[in-house]
């Protein structure tokens, strides 16, 4: 399963890298007007404590001339070990573990960037 609380986590930290880098340097406050957010859901999103909207990203990424995936960690490094979610057929499930063959991680890393391929194409990124 996903380890929402560390991806979340890591996507504050790289929000609030980003902020902190610029010259001169943003207050969450200026970030909030940007993102058309309130202050208190920049400190949350920073904290992980707020899940940022594809919109929110999206606007993010436009006015700082960013790539998504400068926000966004890579797929799978926020997996708990050990834990296989098997909710429906159409789930992204760990693989790689003991006893799993790598056909089977190829296609679950086949199945991740088919649906991020899918995903830029509907954006027209």
């Amino acid at each position: 399963m996903l380890d929402t609380e560390r991806l979340y986590a890591e996507i504050g930290k790289r929000v609030r890298t980003i902020r902190e880098s610029q010259t001169p340097r943003l207050s969450q406050g200026d970030l909030a007007r940007i993102l058309e957010l309130k202050r208190t859901s920049v400190t949350n999103i920073e904290s992980g404590r707020q899940k940022m909207t594809v919109d929110t990203l999206y606007r993010m990424c436009e006015y700082f001339g960013l790539d998504i995936g400068e926000l966004m960690p890579p797929v799978g490094g926020f997996v708990q070990r050990g834990v296989v979610a098997a909710e429906d057929e159409r789930a992204i499930v760990e693989m790689g573990g003991e006893g799993t063959a790598s056909t089977d991680t190829r296609a679950t890393e086949a199945s991740v960037r088919g649906f991020w391929k899918a995903y830029r194409r509907h954006m027209e990124l």
